[in-house]
């Protein structure tokens, strides 16, 4: 059974200051992965193949990345319906679908990004370009995200004993976190190990590049740009995993840190597509291609009806001059 003190707030609290955030970052999040979806997806099989080309590892990571964040988004209208009865009413094994469903997009969708980030540093400092487009590779790269499940299940079993159920049967609650230890050995494993690796590869990268140009006497102008994109992948993945990672911490179970731990751990749903599209540059041009062919059918719209209004407009001026000179 869940364990929630009243004292600071309810459930029906819980489920206003959730549901309000969930509507913050909706909008946002859901359009930056869509966008970045249909970015891949045209990069992918559209017809400018020839002019953007983007390697197949790092377009199944970021199809990987985007699809989780998607999932994780079509969960929230059981919160919605959640809120709107005021109760959970879903019957415990859709709770026990909806908290693992969401777990294992968290994790996921920041492994994807992960191993964008590796595949560079194996490239660029370890050259490694065969093993990185190796098939083996790709196959245990994209089957790890799924490990951090069967760390939780097994963490489980060792520190309670049996599996958490997140489904409170007395007060028909169904919250992701809170008893759970597990996520929070995995979100601090994040935080103290993942992270910081992260951040090591990124100045890793940008020190080998700089090295390289400085012996082959080039301009440094290039990797100052690349170092201003990867201090700013950097600061934006910081901000969005440690605070819920540090959130982890509190060990005192209430409705009201549930909802301050769902909605940072929800940040990355926003946070994922940016870094994306700073990491990846034929992502950008293929955005860009997009962008400009809206506003080309846009205009192209507008055009096709004006000359139809100007040649009425033609139509009735000749009408016009013929009247007047007959008369």
């Amino acid at each position: 059974m869940n364990l929630t003190l009243p004292s600071y707030c309810g459930v029906v609290t819980y489920l206003d200051l959730c549901a309000s955030s969930k509507i913050v970052l909706l909008v946002p999040g859901l359009t930056l992965n869509v966008f970045v979806l249909m970015s891949l997806l045209s990069c992918v099989l559209g017809k400018r193949r020839s002019q953007v080309r983007i390697r197949s590892n790092v377009a199944v990571f970021i199809l990987g990345s985007t699809v989780c964040n998607l999932a994780n988004l079509v969960l929230w209208p059981l919160t919605i319906h959640w809120k709107t009865h005021g109760r959970w009413l879903l019957g415990a094994r859709l709770c026990e679908l909806m908290v693992s469903a969401k777990h294992v997009t968290h994790s996921a969708s920041f492994h994807y990004v992960f191993f964008i980030s590796l595949s560079i540093y194996l490239t660029v400092v370890g050259g490694c370009g065969r093993l990185v487009n190796s098939k083996l590779f790709l196959v245990q790269q994209l089957l790890f995200p799924f490990l951090p499940v069967l760390v939780k299940e097994l963490c489980q079993w060792v520190l309670v004993g049996h599996r958490v159920k997140h489904l409170d049967p007395v007060n028909h609650t169904c919250f992701a976190y809170i008893n759970d230890q597990a996520m929070r050995v995995l979100m601090l494993v994040k935080i103290v190990a993942l992270l910081p690796l992260n951040l090591y590869i990124y100045v890793h990268i940008l020190a080998t590049i700089f090295r390289s140009a400085r012996q082959m006497h080039r301009s440094q102008e290039t990797n100052k740009r690349l170092a201003k994109m990867f201090s700013i992948i950097a600061l934006i993945t910081l901000l969005a995993h440690l605070p819920g990672g540090v959130f982890a911490l509190v060990e005192e179970p209430s409705v009201c840190q549930e909802t301050v731990r769902e909605f940072l751990l929800d940040l990355p749903l926003i946070s994922g597509p940016i870094v994306l599209l700073c990491m990846n540059k034929e992502l950008q041009t293929q955005c860009v291609i997009l962008l400009k062919r809206r506003s080309a059918e846009s205009s192209r719209q507008s055009s096709s009806l004006s000359p139809t209004a100007t040649e009425e407009h033609r139509k009735f001026l000749t009408t016009e001059v013929t009247t007047d000179s007959h008369v």
